[in-house]
């Protein structure tokens, strides 16, 4: 069964998020860049959120030369880029990977002065609640995009938007097809994570570390894998985000400023169901 991925115009989601969502690339020779993954801000001052296997990957070019060809931006034909200045990442292989705790997240500052930020939603989603992945998908075949001095055209990279379905509070993430064909009784425990719910499409690549919003606008999690062999995708917890950061960085983060919006939205919920 192929991966059915539901895209969405950018004119049809809503603006904000073209400046709250951003691509993370690395340069490849001088005047060319490659898409790795999406991130998004959740506080000011540049402090943003993704998935930690997006620099994972590029360990090797982060030893060498640093932050020196790794960037973000906004995408758009002449979109302009900043720096990474500081970051936090932690990630490992799924088959290095032990239950219960799924590790792939990553926290950092970009030299960007945002005025809006997204905001974690430390409650658990239920299963059969409908959640919004909006992520970036790159459209070019050749996945390189040319650049010139401190710009780049990335107008074949968009914001898209899946609907999804919470469909497992505990799922098994693992790269052996076995533990998809057996009962869930046989899989081995380590496999089982409890940090990360499943949904029921799987999204793709170029979408990891993209926030998956809740009917609210708060971020219920972060989008860190999709599996070919159940056609789904995974998102690490809000409330297990919010701990990476308190716990893992010094950054200054408020974990309880999901609080005042989750009393509004169910104030605003009760007068509706009881019609005042």
């Amino acid at each position: 069964m192929g991966t059915k991925i539901r895209k969405s115009n950018t004119l049809a989601i809503e603006k904000k998020y073209t400046k709250l969502i951003f691509s993370i690339l690395i340069k490849k020779e001088s005047s060319q860049l490659v898409h790795l993954g999406t991130g998004f801000f959740i506080g000011l001052n540049g402090l943003f959120f993704t998935c930690g296997h997006t620099f994972r990957k590029i360990e090797k070019e982060l030893k060498e030369n640093g932050y020196t060809n790794i960037f973000v931006a906004f995408p758009n034909k002449d979109a302009e880029l900043y720096k990474i200045k500081s970051l936090y990442y932690k990630s490992f292989m799924i088959h290095e990977q032990k239950g219960p705790e799924y590790r792939d997240a990553a926290v950092g500052i970009i030299d960007f002065n945002n005025t809006d930020y997204l905001i974690f939603n430390r409650k658990r989603p239920k299963n059969g609640e409908i959640l919004r992945a909006i992520g970036i998908y790159n459209k070019k075949t050749s996945r390189l995009h040319d650049v010139t001095n401190n710009k780049a055209d990335l107008s074949e990279i968009e914001l898209i938007e899946n609907s999804l379905k919470v469909i497992n509070q505990e799922p098994i993430i693992s790269d052996l097809p076995k533990d998809f064909q057996i009962p869930r009784d046989k899989v081995n425990s380590s496999r089982f994570f409890n940090n990360c719910v499943a949904m029921d499409e799987k999204l793709i690549s170029g979408e990891s570390g993209c926030p998956v919003v809740d009917p609210y606008g708060l971020v219920s999690g972060v989008f860190i894998a999709g599996s070919g062999f159940n056609n789904t995708s995974v998102m690490l917890l809000g409330k297990y985000c919010t701990k990476v950061i308190r716990c893992k960085t010094y950054y200054q983060y408020d974990i309880y400023q999901d609080l005042i919006y989750r009393t509004k939205f169910s104030a605003q919920s009760s007068r509706r169901l009881t019609g005042l």
